[in-house]
């Protein structure tokens, strides 16, 4: 299973080099993270279905998000 996405800016512009962590969820997650794509996006394998709390870091600011294991990219603008 994996989460995917992409993250972008409020612009709509894919956002490249930004930090995705899980940060809570089912399972075991400790230390799982990826670097988005000068498209912005990134993927995430987890072990269990279910809702994962996620980080994004990017210039010296983080924002949280839910998100679900999917086979599509879920959109994530980054505020």
């Amino acid at each position: 299973m994996e989460i995917k996405g992409k993250v972008l800016a409020k612009e709509g512009a894919p956002i490249e080099g930004a930090t995705v962590m899980v940060v809570d969820g089912p399972g075991s997650w400790s230390d799982m993270a990826a670097i988005t794509s000068k498209t912005g996006e990134f993927s995430l394998d987890v072990n269990e279905a279910g809702v994962f709390k996620v980080s994004v870091f990017f210039n010296n600011q983080s924002k949280n998000y839910s998100l679900e294991p999917s086979s599509k990219n879920q959109e994530i603008v980054f505020k």
